[in-house]
């Protein structure tokens, strides 16, 4: 038991980290300036629905799609690397 709470806990984290909540709210409030609070909370749980069933999607099937298009998770690494140095180059750059 003690070892799924470590697990559930670390899984937690990374999906946080990636979500990122805390720099994504004021994005969201100023994008949804205009709207009241009653369709703000509708917007917010539509968005939490779909992330939770993308997430529920790619968990059950992510290897099933990987072996479609022919992706290893070494490839998957080295480009997902390689995006975010180009993402930091053009953060560098001023882009």
């Amino acid at each position: 038991m003690d070892s799924f709470i470590n697990h559930a806990f670390t899984v937690f984290m990374g999906f946080f980290a990636i979500m990122n909540p805390i720099a994504n709210t004021p994005v969201f409030l100023g994008l949804t300036a205009e709207d009241d609070p009653n369709v703000r909370r509708k917007i917010a749980a539509k968005a939490l629905f779909l992330s939770l069933v993308i997430i529920i999607i790619f968990s059950a099937a992510g290897k099933l799609i990987f072996d479609l298009f022919g992706i290893t998770l070494s490839s998957f690494r080295i480009m997902g690397g390689i995006l975010v140095a180009l993402v930091g180059y053009h953060m560098l750059q001023g882009g």
